[in-house]
Order: C-alpha cells, then structure tokens, then sequence
C-alpha cells in the first residue's frame, strides 16, 4: 500500500492543496461496466464504499461528502453505434455525464474522487477536470496503456481508448464516433506519464514511442522505489509544479494475487 499512498499524498499536495485549512473531499460513484464485455465492474463503487472509504479519508483528516452515484437512467441501448467501438452511444452517453458531474463538482471540492466502474469513465473524468482546469497533468496508473485507437484496437472495447478520445494529436487516427461528439480533446500527450504498464497492445508501444510519452513498467518501479518514479514524471509532465494533477488509478495496476477479481488482470512481469 505504501506506493499508493505515496501517489495519493502527490495529489493532496498539489500546489491548491498546499494552501488549504481545510480539506474538502468530493466523492461520486459510476456504477458502469459496458466499457468491456464482463460483468462486475458497476459494483465497484459500492464495494469500495463498504470497505469503510469515508472513514478512511476522514481519518486522514478530509471533510468528505459522498454525492451517491451517477444517474444512470434514460440511456442508449447498448449494442448501438459506431462498430469500432463496442457501445459506443452508451458508452459515449455516460461520460459525457462523467464529464458534466466533474466540472459541477469540482467547484464545491478540494479534491474529486470518482469511483468506478470500468475504466473507461476515465475519459470523463479527466475531460471534466480538464474543462475546469486546463492547466493540469494526468498520471496514469495501469497494467495497461489504455490509448488504443479505435482502428488500433483489437477487442474494439472502450476501456482500451480513454486517452486518444482526449489527445488532440490522435485525432486523425480516432475519426468521428458515434456517442462521442461531444469530446474536447484537451489532453497533451506532454502533460500524460504512465505508472505500472505491463501489457501493452502494439499499437500502444507505437503510439507512446511516437509522442515520446514517459512510462515506467511496475519493475522500474520495483528498481528505482516510487519516490524516484514519481520525481521524474513530476520534473517532466510538471517541471514547474503549477499545474493539477489528476491520477487515474486501474486496480489491474496491482499484481493479481492482491487483486484477484480485476477483469483484466494482465501478465506480471518480474
């Protein structure tokens, strides 16, 4: 647990943070799971609630107010939409909602802390942390890249594509998607640095080498400790540490023998 909560602490100490008397935590579940083909992911927020969330941050000294779950009522069917993208009406539907609940509550919190579901929500949320501040740097912690094209990807699932809907550069390659007209890409792929990756789709490696885009393999991080980790992504997606930091954190980043019931578990390398 000591690399997370190291993670987290970057985010609490952000240049905003540093200058709060008291701390405001905002939390909102995604009960979402159409982003891939398995069940279970739309229980994650309440799991995570139940494992004494609120306790555990109020111990940690935030003023917490959970805002429930994102309304999930009157969407698309799923099935419907572009065929490269698996649900992609739906899909595209709900972040759109991710996005809008972001900026809303951005504006009353500290800190935002949106519980999914699968991943790709994270398309909304960092979209709706972007549209409030646009001067922010994403770290990504995953087994997986998660920035597969839509023509790159293999499984045609969306938790596979968060990032290129984000990173203006990559739009020729994304095209227009049904459900996701809505999207701004915001994102630089110099203000994004991957922690944790180690399955990795080609056309992943390609794109990442491409844009040169910093990422360190959980066993760099096991080398160098995530103190050193987390300088280096800092001094390069932040060098001036005046920008918010959003982390998008994929349980999948831990090995499957701490998280056996990740959907996606990927191949531990050592």
């Amino acid at each position: 647990m000591q690399p997370l909560r190291k993670l987290l602490s970057v985010c609490v100490l952000s240049p905003a943070s540093k200058r709060l008397y008291h701390k405001n935590l905002g939390i909102i579940g995604v009960p979402f799971c159409h982003g891939q083909g398995k069940s279970g992911a739309d229980k994650g927020p309440e799991a995570i609630r139940a494992a004494d969330l609120v306790k555990k941050m109020n111990n940690l000294e935030w003023n917490v107010k959970d805002y429930g779950n994102l309304d999930m009522n009157e969407l698309p069917s799923p099935n419907v939409g572009h065929p490269a993208v698996k649900n992609s009406r739906l899909v595209g539907s709900v972040l759109r909602r991710v996005s809008h609940a972001v900026q809303e509550l951005m504006s009353d919190n500290d800190m935002l802390l949106v519980l999914g579901g699968d991943h790709s929500i994270s398309c909304g949320s960092v979209h709706g942390h972007l549209m409030r501040q646009p001067r922010s740097c994403v770290i990504w912690v995953d087994a997986h890249a998660d920035i597969n094209t839509p023509h790159s990807s293999f499984s045609g699932n969306a938790h596979g594509m968060p990032l290129s809907f984000l990173i203006p550069v990559l739009q020729q390659h994304v095209g227009k998607i049904d459900g996701f007209e809505w999207v701004r890409p915001c994102l630089s792929h110099q203000s994004l640095a991957y922690i944790g990756l180690r399955d990795v789709d080609p056309g992943e490696r390609y794109i990442m080498e491409k844009l040169g885009i910093k990422n360190y393999s959980m066993g760099e991080v096991d080398r160098q400790g995530i103190s050193r980790i987390l300088e280096e992504i800092l001094d390069s997606i932040n060098s001036r540490g005046d920008k918010s930091i959003h982390l998008s954190f994929d349980i999948d980043s831990l090995d499957p023998v701490f998280a056996p019931s990740t959907g996606t578990p990927g191949i531990v390398l050592v």
